[in-house]
């Protein structure tokens, strides 16, 4: 009994994922230019993530240790952004693009500065990467 109910749960859950009604309310065009946008915004989430790894892993002087930190925090927060981005994406029937060839072909940040090591100028980095992603995310809703 509970394995032909579980089958059946399973098999209703593949139908509507292999084109059943999920997304009846949401037309093929929009839902295509919504997972565009959002692999776009997966793209920089990824880029941001790995520029706060860059200051995590780079960062001197006598800040050291709370930028350190600071700056794994963020690195956290934009991981769990990038994994509700790529969920949200394939929820979509779209196909996630999250690797780093992909991301580092898409993403619209700016480079992150190499040859920095001074815990302000890593902190403009940051606050930049940090300011241009929300610039992104906002000019996408409007």
């Amino acid at each position: 009994m509970f394995h032909t109910n579980l089958a059946d749960s399973l098999a209703n859950v593949t139908n509507e994922l292999n084109g059943g009604t999920r997304h009846a309310r949401i037309s093929v065009d929009s839902r295509t230019e919504m997972i565009r946008l959002m692999n776009q915004r997966l793209a920089s989430a990824i880029d941001l993530q790995m520029q706060m790894k860059q200051g995590h892993w780079n960062v001197k002087g006598p800040s050291y240790i709370s930028l350190h930190k600071l700056f794994d925090e963020v690195y956290e927060t934009a991981e769990s952004s990038v994994d509700l981005i790529a969920e949200r994406i394939v929820q979509l029937d779209g196909v996630a693009q999250g690797t780093v060839s992909a991301s580092a072909a898409a993403s619209q940040l700016t480079e992150y500065p190499h040859s920095i090591a001074d815990g302000c100028a890593h902190v403009e980095a940051v606050a930049c990467a940090l300011s241009s992603f929300g610039h992104e995310v906002r000019d996408m809703i409007s």
